[in-house]
């Protein structure tokens, strides 16, 4: 299947933020990692979230 450009793009953003997110947390990067390591395949997601919280200070 080829991907068309909003796509592309798409998954670029999404395979940063994981990227991004894996550096700041080691231990989700190990078990990331376990997982993958598992059997190889691509992981796909049935959903994302954005979540934020309000810090006072």
């Amino acid at each position: 299947m080829k991907q068309g450009g909003s796509e592309t793009f798409l998954r670029n953003v999404f395979e940063n933020i994981l990227k991004t997110y894996l550096r700041k947390n080691p231990t989700a990067k190990t078990i990331w990692e376990l997982v993958q390591s598992v059997d190889n395949e691509k992981i796909c997601y049935d959903h994302f979230t954005f979540q934020t919280f309000k810090f006072s200070i």
